[in-house]
């Protein structure tokens, strides 16, 4: 019978034991478990975010710089207005236009949109020349790398045998407030 008591004595006490110190560190394991797979989802998605960096910097890189100052000619950063003159000025030369009169203004907002972080510049040349070297200027301006828009075009006069025609040509070109090229 004592020896009856004594196996009970120490079935309790060890289940007092279980219940006192581990069951909760089983508890205590189970929530570092849990933590652990937390840790690891978070790993696991930053070493995609790192593939998807290094993989869209390979892209970048892969970019011939020449391409990139085209991406750039295309929607600058900033108005350019100095390039865009130089631009107009080559342009009416091979198109044999002469340039009168040129006015630029810069807006905020693109008229008939609201892009963000778009802005136009309005350009307003009066030009002289025949007409099939103005057809020539526009087809010029067309094909040329800096995004531009022909809004307005205006007969200014009509020209003799040997006297020039007119035209008044208002342009917008198209650049942003920053950008990430």
């Amino acid at each position: 019978m004592i020896r009856l008591l004594i196996a009970v004595l120490f079935a309790g006490a060890g289940v007092f034991l279980f219940r006192s110190y581990v069951e909760p560190g089983l508890l205590d394991v189970a929530d570092l478990r849990a933590e652990q797979a937390v840790v690891a989802d978070a790993i696991s998605k930053a070493r995609e975010v790192i593939r998807l960096r290094d993989e869209l910097r390979g892209t970048y890189n892969s970019i011939s710089n020449a391409d990139i100052e085209k991406i750039r000619k295309f929607l600058p950063a900033g108005s350019a207005i100095s390039e865009l003159f130089i631009d107009l000025d080559v342009i009416a030369k091979d198109a044999r236009m002469e340039i009168g009169k040129v006015s630029f203004v810069e807006e905020s907002v693109p008229q008939g949109g609201t892009s963000a972080g778009i802005k136009t510049l309005t350009v307003t040349l009066s030009l002289n020349g025949s007409y099939d070297d103005f057809m020539k200027f526009l087809d010029l301006v067309e094909k040329n790398l800096r995004l531009v828009d022909a809004v307005r075009i205006s007969l200014l006069g009509s020209g003799g045998v040997d006297t020039p025609v007119g035209f008044e040509v208002t342009l917008q070109a198209y650049y942003q407030d920053r950008t990430i090229l």
